[in-house]
């Protein structure tokens, strides 16, 4: 991307200019308009000046008006000031896969004209396997349980530290416990270095009130903590969720009313039990189409009733990476405003099973097989946007959901 904005770009669109090499630089340098952009001014968290005029206040103020400046308290502004991110939050240093699964990424640009904050840039990109620093020290991580694979981890770790730390002096929202501080049974989501990156520095420039995390597991130990009010966490195989709310911090935030826990069990055609395997949960490829309907409508029609009850009616954030991703990210639609970030993983991989989502939202950032959205204004009616689902709760449309299976077991 060469630094330009596209036409329909939305308010928090920035120009970027984004170095090409494959090496994973040791110095950390965030690119920093010589001058207040939009961005700055609406508090999207570009960082790291300790000034009080600092974009990183406007962020984390507790009464900043966005359409009429800013007000802070001068004991929030001297915590803040006292604690600067550790790193940059606009940028980061490394990552893979650039147009690994969407050649045209590089040769046209595709998906790349719109890319803004809150979500980071990337400053290094590989295209090769031999390129792919995290790639490489994964497989040697195993052996040696060392190198920029666990450190990057780490690193990212010490960001939510801080980023909770925060919220925490700027709100009095919470007066008990921190859930932060609880002990995880995770060191990280299962997510790659850049992936995890990626994630948590959009949130914090977000500060979103509302999140919605759809497929839960190891990630619900860290970004649920990023949310300044309520968050929202559906599954959908029992024998999980109950793993998963037994985590120390996903416990925590249960018990202080943040986290709405949803799991339903998915049943078959008549209420019946359907066969479900592994740990997760999987289909078999041989489930009938009656069971599957049931399932699928049993999943995805589950958001109506986790938001019931929960005063949420739009979610600032949302991460999808449970199963059914494609009926999910379509079902959002109605529940996101133009500002709404929606978070998919493992979607440049499966691109061909979710190339769909791209008809109704524009790629605002990414990193390695996560990527970050937005609503495309397409001028639907309320009914049709909710809607819009519908036409893909049908067999087609999940065959990744029922022929993973086979590719795990």
């Amino acid at each position: 991307m060469k630094g330009r904005i596209h036409p329909r770009g939305t308010k928090n669109s920035i120009s970027r200019k984004q170095p090409e090499t494959a090496t994973l630089s040791t110095e950390r340098k965030a690119t920093m308009p010589s001058k207040s952009t939009p961005s700055q001014r609406r508090g999207v968290g570009i960082t790291t000046n300790n000034s009080p005029t600092s974009p990183i206040l406007e962020n984390y103020g507790n009464s900043f008006n966005r359409n009429g400046g800013m007000q802070l308290s001068s004991n929030i502004i001297q915590s803040v000031v006292a604690s600067p991110p550790p790193e940059p939050l606009d940028t980061i240093d490394f990552c893979a896969e650039k147009c690994k699964h969407v050649p045209e990424m590089c040769t046209e640009n595709l998906y790349r004209d719109r890319l803004s904050l809150p979500a980071p840039s990337c400053l290094r990109y590989s295209t090769t396997i031999e390129d792919d620093v995290y790639w490489q020290n994964w497989n040697s991580r195993l052996q040696k349980g060392v190198g920029i694979y666990k450190e990057r981890h780490e690193r990212t770790n010490q960001l939510i530290s801080w980023a909770t730390t925060t919220n925490a002096r700027s709100s009095s929202r919470r007066s008990g416990k921190f859930c932060e501080q609880a002990n995880t049974t995770f060191p990280s989501p299962m997510m790659f270095p850049e992936e995890f990156e990626f994630v948590t520095k959009l949130m914090i420039n977000a500060r979103p009130k509302t999140y919605l995390e759809w497929g839960c597991g190891a990630s619900t130990s860290f970004y649920p903590l990023l949310a300044t009010k309520t968050v929202v966490a559906i599954d959908g195989y029992p024998p999980w969720c109950e793993q998963v709310a037994m985590e120390p911090r996903v416990k925590c935030m249960k018990d202080e009313g943040k986290l709405h826990f949803f799991c339903p069990e998915l049943v078959g055609s008549g209420g019946h039990p359907v066969s479900m395997a592994g740990a997760y949960g999987l289909l078999s490829p041989k489930i009938s189409d009656a069971d599957l309907h049931s399932m699928l409508d049993i999943y995805v029609n589950s958001l109506d009733t986790s938001m019931a009850g929960t005063g949420v009616t739009k979610f600032d954030v949302a991460l999808v990476h449970g199963r059914f991703r494609l009926q999910c990210a379509l079902k959002l639609l109605p529940h996101l405003n133009s500002e709404s970030v929606l978070l998919m993983h493992d979607f440049w991989v499966r691109i061909n099973d979710y190339k769909d989502v791209l008809k109704y939202y524009y790629v605002i950032g990414y990193a390695r097989s996560v990527v970050a959205l937005r609503k495309i204004e397409l001028g639907l009616s309320k009914d049709d946007e909710l809607n819009v689902y519908i036409k893909y709760m049908n067999r087609q449309s999940v065959t990744r959901d029922i022929e993973q299976r086979a590719n795990f077991l």
